[in-house]
């Protein structure tokens, strides 16, 4: 962990491996909060300069990238000057319940990945995936649902317990 981020773990976490965490000192508390039963594969970076929210029961496969900001301003005289990042150059990300982020992919600023979604391998994602739908590519683009129909006995068991 390099940086100052407020780092929150929730219960049954688990780690594959190395997980790099860096913020830079652009706001004073930058938040990082990991759900209950989430898995985080090896060599997974996640860059916190506001907020970045992984919710319970969310996969990260290994080699993910995660950030809430770009890296650098994106005005020249900005990076020429070494200044700090304009309004809104660092956005939050969210990644809801139960979505799965498959290997190498990278999940930029502003982005939320919806409830049981899943995003492919070595995906770009650079636009809100919504909620129970596959998005693959570079940039991602959503492909299929993949959530549980009306029928099935998955969604009947979680009405039930609700």
């Amino acid at each position: 962990m390099q940086g100052h981020t407020s780092l929150y773990i929730g219960n049954d976490v688990r780690f594959s491996g190395n997980l790099s965490i860096v913020s830079g000192r652009f706001n004073d508390r930058p938040t990082l909060r990991i759900g209950d039963r989430t898995f985080i594969g090896h060599n997974v970076s996640i860059t916190c300069n506001e907020e970045v929210v992984i919710e319970d029961d969310v996969l990260i496969a290994g080699n993910c990238k995660i950030s809430d900001y770009d890296g650098h301003p994106a005005s020249p005289e900005n990076r020429l000057a070494r200044g700090l990042p304009g309004a809104g150059e660092i956005r939050p990300v969210r990644i809801c319940k139960g979505a799965w982020i498959g290997f190498g992919a990278f999940i930029f600023k502003g982005v939320t990945v919806g409830e049981g979604a899943i995003v492919g391998a070595n995906s770009a994602v650079t636009h809100d995936v919504p909620a129970y739908s596959l998005a693959v590519g570079s940039p991602a683009r959503i492909v299929k649902r993949v959530g549980p129909d009306e029928s099935s006995s998955v969604k009947k068991a979680v009405r039930a317990a609700a």
